[in-house]
């Protein structure tokens, strides 16, 4: 028990940091696409190893982290009052080169062009936009909260400024979300910028989508520190929700915030920190929430239709699925499986899937919920949800794909369920065997 309670310290720890970094002013901190790839913490919680990366490289992460040394005393302060620390760990600051490896690494597979990507801040992105027009925004398949509410957030921001614009979606977009939509249908035009939001890869696009606009996006705008590189012009940071940052460009183009988009980015806030529960809430979240109920975001309602209201065909479909639970080493990873069967029985389809994927987690002792969903071709998706200490992006990247430390997601290799599903449990087993 006593590394688990090292390792939960340290993932509080780390998130905390996280945040407290965003509202550092210093030049060689302010701006940078840092993440804090790990902290580990002694035994006894006096100390800490705080390790520093860089998107811009190892030599940025070295200035960063002498600003960080610089504000260590605020840095533990802050830490130790959110957390409600008795005794807050002494903090070593350490440049870490992940990020920039990890860059090297795509390079090398082809995973991204060798034409530079160009980083970009709120203000940068604002300005990319005000000089286009015809524009496209793009959102992932399988659509949540998050992408939709920066999707239409942002269309409705551009429209307003008198940009000719529209949302494409891979799938069907669930009808719970129609208060998003625009209240006149826009025309049909052939873009010329395109806009992604919310998507770490291309491949999350969709298999249609990704075959007409892979290599073809110009700008993306993202919160997954998994993500690919793929765009053009890139504004990506770490934070609750993709509808943050996308707040922030808005803000950057002087538009007004009307209800409606209010009610777009609440909503994109809200579903991605599981109603505010999820540990990736930071008090940024919280604020902007709060500047979107003045800005009259139908928040109760939303609440209501996110995580109160189940559908009929929901509700046999969730039937069907707990019915299909595994659990796998001692009760510390349940499992669940939802088949193309399964939709036709219930009637339900792959827009009302949303809430499934945490259901695993909830159940008592379990550190990794699985979620694997069959689609129509026969694939199937994964979808993790875990508790610290368990890291469901490193899981997850094991097999090719990303997310988040406590949500991520990733396709099963090859269409062989059962081959496919024992190499995740491998993989689970591994982890789990550390703690």
């Amino acid at each position: 028990m006593a590394g688990y309670k090292t390792d939960r310290v340290a993932e509080d720890i780390k998130r905390e940091i996280v945040a407290v970094i965003r509202e550092l002013k210093d030049p060689r901190v302010k701006d940078k696409m840092l993440t804090v790839v790990r902290v580990e913490v002694s035994s006894d919680l006096s100390y800490a190893k705080v390790y520093v990366s860089a998107l811009e490289g190892l030599d940025t992460a070295k200035e960063a982290v002498k600003g960080l040394v610089s504000a260590t005393g605020r840095i533990r302060r802050e830490v130790g009052g959110r957390l409600h620390l008795r005794k807050t760990p002494e903090m070593k600051f350490i440049a870490d080169n992940s990020v920039e490896h990890g860059m090297e690494i795509f390079k090398k597979s082809n995973r991204f062009p060798e034409a530079a990507m160009r980083k970009v801040n709120a203000a940068e992105a604002a300005e990319l936009l005000k000089a286009q027009d015809s524009i496209l925004i793009l959102t992932h398949r399988n659509p949540d909260g998050d992408t939709l509410g920066s999707g239409f957030a942002l269309l409705h921001g551009l429209l307003a400024l008198g940009k000719t614009v529209r949302l494409q979606c891979e799938d069907e977009i669930h009808k719970k979300y129609a208060y998003m939509r625009p209240k006149t249908e826009l025309p049909a035009f052939e873009p010329k910028y395109v806009v992604a939001v919310d998507i770490a890869d291309e491949k999350l696009l969709g298999p249609t989508l990704f075959a007409e606009y892979s290599g073809e996006i110009d700008l993306c705008i993202d919160h997954h520190m998994s993500n690919t590189l793929y765009a053009d012009a890139l504004y990506l940071r770490e934070c609750a929700a993709t509808c943050e940052l996308v707040y922030e460009v808005l803000c950057a183009l002087g538009v007004e915030i009307t209800k409606q988009m209010a009610s777009c980015l609440y909503t994109g806030l809200s579903t991605d920190t599981g109603c505010f529960c999820y540990s990736n809430v930071t008090p940024e979240t919280h604020e902007i929430a709060a500047q979107m109920l003045r800005r009259g975001a139908d928040f109760d309602n939303i609440n209501r239709i996110m995580f109160e209201t189940k559908t009929w065909t929901y509700l046999k479909l969730e039937e069907l699925v707990l019915n299909s639970l595994e659990t796998y080493f001692d009760g510390r990873c349940a499992l669940i499986t939802i088949t193309q069967k399964m939709f036709q029985q219930s009637g339900s389809n792959e827009s009302e899937c949303d809430g499934i994927a945490s259901l695993p987690r909830k159940i008592e002792g379990v550190l990794v919920g699985v979620t694997l969903r069959e689609r129509k071709d026969g694939s199937y998706k994964v979808s993790l949800r875990t508790y610290a200490p368990m890291d469901a992006s490193y899981l997850c990247s094991k097999m090719g794909g990303g997310g988040h430390a406590r949500a991520a997601g990733c396709d099963l290799e090859g269409k062989d369920l059962t081959d496919g599903k024992q190499k995740l449990l491998e993989i689970i087993r591994t982890e789990l065997e550390k703690i």
